[in-house]
């Protein structure tokens, strides 16, 4: 699962150390929330909702920044 986490994070960070750090992210998420999964879906698919959603966040956060020091 955490092998799969982490590629998910690494196609779209693009980088080896941040796409760990976001997967890090990923699974803290996963553990404070877990008492909201449902089981609509397999855990895996949430998960990995949770994967995509850090990753885009991750981006967004340092798009910001890079706007901000130029």
């Amino acid at each position: 699962m955490q092998l799969r986490s982490f590629n998910t994070c690494m196609n779209i960070v693009r980088h080896f150390e941040d796409a760990e750090d976001v997967t890090q992210e990923v699974f803290t998420s996963v553990y404070t929330s877990l008492e909201n999964f449902n089981g609509t879906s397999k855990l895996s698919t949430w998960i990995y909702g949770i994967a995509l959603n850090k990753s885009k966040e991750f981006l967004r956060k340092k798009q910001d920044k890079n706007v901000r020091d130029i």
